[in-house]
């Protein structure tokens, strides 16, 4: 074959790819920058709970309550609400944990409830930077606060709050356990999102393998990062640093917006002792509206992982413990 027509022809194929993903993007950014409808029950605040002030590395205020158990903590969990949730909202998934004797620790991301604003920065359901940021704050408080300092972590938090718990776990190896219910990473549910778009929107025949709408993706995320001045950690690079850690992900079969596959993958990525539970019937972050008891003590047996062996409740005690199944609506 002539040279120049496997130019021309190697040419052609440059320009569709390049067009391909500049269409791309164009469709993408705004898709991914919109806000999703997402449906957050109001929590009325608690009178007889203590309130927390929490100084951020950059020089933000985080707010937040503590809840502490009757008896002596057997650990503390830190719980990371969900986009548009608030540190109220912790007892509709941990109340399990606060009746076992777990201390709760719940926080405001900045931007939301009552933790500072960051004058240009609208949080959005994608986790970024800042978030991970605020995790790690709150972790340095419980270092340092004298009921809390010496007792074991775990991070149990919900949705985009999930995802900075791995993120922040994956890096910090005193955090022993994570519960993450409705995680997802960044990458993987925009190709996702992406796949099930061009099979409603395109015909039958047209393929894009999955690789090709990654690169889309991945442009399109390095445009919006740049136009919002924020960034998006790469969590499925850090995810097989927990591997040693006791990690469970809980994912709602009926979860339309961050699919169970999401949860399947995260799971293959970590590997070890991470286990995901589906619940079935659950949308997105009510698996414990779904099934109460279940969700409870799968949460309060993982926890109970990072208590030492000498620590643990007797049996006795154990009964008089069960957590009493508080109404989540």
């Amino acid at each position: 074959m002539n040279p120049e027509v496997v130019y021309i022809i190697f040419g052609v194929i440059i320009a569709m790819e390049l067009a391909i993903h500049v269409f791309s993007i164009v469709v993408i950014v705004p898709i991914f920058e919109r806000k999703l409808p997402f449906e957050v029950t109001s929590v009325e605040p608690l009178d007889a709970v203590e309130r927390v002030s929490i100084p951020a590395s950059d020089g933000q205020t985080l707010r937040g309550s503590l809840h502490m158990p009757h008896e002596t903590p057997l650990g503390v969990v830190i719980f990371c609400p969900e986009f548009k949730g608030t540190h109220w909202s912790a007892l509709d998934y941990c109340q399990g944990l606060l009746d076992f004797g777990f201390a709760i620790l719940a926080f405001d991301f900045r931007g939301q409830g009552d933790s500072d604003l960051i004058p240009g920065y609208e949080p959005l359901h994608w986790c970024t930077d800042f978030e991970v940021r605020d995790v790690q704050s709150v972790m340095q408080f419980v270092r340092s606060h004298s009921a809390l300092s010496e007792l074991p972590i775990g991070l149990m938090g919900v949705s985009r709050g999930a995802n900075a718990a791995l993120a922040v776990a994956a890096a910090d190896d005193s955090v022993e356990c994570v519960v993450a219910d409705g995680a997802f990473t960044t990458d993987t549910l925009m190709v996702l999102y992406a796949a099930r778009w061009v099979r409603y929107t395109t015909p039958w025949w047209f393929f894009l393998p999955e690789w090709h709408l990654h690169i889309s993706c991945q442009l399109a995320r390095f445009v919006s990062q740049f136009r919002r001045s924020v960034r998006h950690p790469k969590l499925e690079r850090w995810l097989p640093d927990l591997r040693r850690r006791s990690v469970l992900l809980i994912a709602g079969e009926r979860d339309s917006y961050v699919p169970p596959e999401s949860s399947t993958r995260i799971q293959k990525r970590i590997g070890g002792n991470s286990k995901v539970m589906f619940v079935p019937g659950a949308k997105h972050n009510s698996a414990r509206k779904a099934n109460p008891q279940d969700y409870d003590k799968r949460v309060v047996d993982l926890f109970l992982n990072m208590v030492p062996l000498h620590q643990h409740p007797s049996e006795d005690a154990i009964a008089g413990r069960t957590p009493r199944l508080q109404p989540v609506d």
